[in-house]
């Protein structure tokens, strides 16, 4: 019996320690499918829900206003594009000059002939204000109210004196 009984205890201590582990995992499975059939559970699932619904709407109104923006800042871009082609076209410098001689300038200037610089600066600074091109004015005209002061000043577009 000395065989047996070794042999037997031997099973017996081998196989209580995997009973016992198996019974302890089945025991934690019981109280997980407990924990998560329970009421806390199923709020905080709901709560959670809730809250990735209104995090994807809240997404979706940005992604759908950015478009939006995008839509009419490509708007803007068309129409601006469109109005300077505009001014563009209203602006071309034509090869016949405008300004011919002394008489014409003064007459651009509202000024005399024989005006002193200073005289043709400050009427240039008049006409500019109300002329310049970020005021209103058109480029083409203040070309050439800056033309008509560069006559009237005896300068030519290479710098030397028009007399």
């Amino acid at each position: 019996m000395g065989k047996k009984g070794t042999w037997f205890s031997a099973l017996k201590k081998a196989l209580s320690p995997k009973a016992r582990r198996a019974l302890r995992a089945l025991r934690g499975l019981v109280r997980l499918k407990t924990l998560i059939q329970g009421q806390s559970v199923k709020r905080q699932a709901t709560n959670t829900l809730r809250a990735m619904q209104t995090l994807a709407r809240v997404q979706s109104q940005i992604r759908a206003r950015r478009i939006r923006m995008s839509e009419e800042n490509q708007a803007l871009q068309w129409q601006l594009q469109q109005k300077r082609e505009k001014e563009l076209q209203k602006c071309k410098y034509q090869a016949t000059p405008f300004l011919a001689g002394l008489a014409v300038a003064a007459a651009a200037l509202a000024g005399r002939e024989n005006a002193t610089s200073d005289k043709v600066k400050e009427a240039h600074r008049k006409v500019m204000v109300a002329n310049h091109p970020d005021a209103g004015g058109s480029h083409y005209l203040a070309s050439k109210i800056n033309e008509a002061k560069d006559v009237m000043l005896g300068k030519t577009k290479d710098g030397g004196s028009a007399f």
